[in-house]
């Protein structure tokens, strides 16, 4: 899913991204959902995304990125579901 607000952008002027922020996850139907809020300079977007999905972007920016990352720079695990609440920080 993706919503767009338009905030004015006039041709020409240049696109920046100025905050992106993960507030919270989401179950619907047993699958967790993470929202993902994308502020810049004239829109903003709110997607959701799995785990899964940020697995695989984090994998392709590893494999050719991967040596301009801080140290550290990981995702953090995946739970088992069987014992832990996704929602829970």
């Amino acid at each position: 899913m993706l919503s767009a607000e338009t905030k004015g952008n006039t041709t020409g002027e240049t696109f920046e991204i100025q905050n992106i922020a993960i507030p919270k996850g989401i179950v619907v139907d047993k699958v967790v959902f993470y929202i993902v809020q994308i502020v810049g300079t004239f829109n903003s977007w709110t997607i959701q995304k799995r785990y899964s999905q940020f697995e695989k972007i984090y994998d392709l920016i590893d494999d050719k990125y991967g040596h301009l990352l801080p140290a550290g720079t990981d995702l953090p695990p995946k739970k088992l579901k069987l014992f832990t609440s996704h929602l829970s920080n």
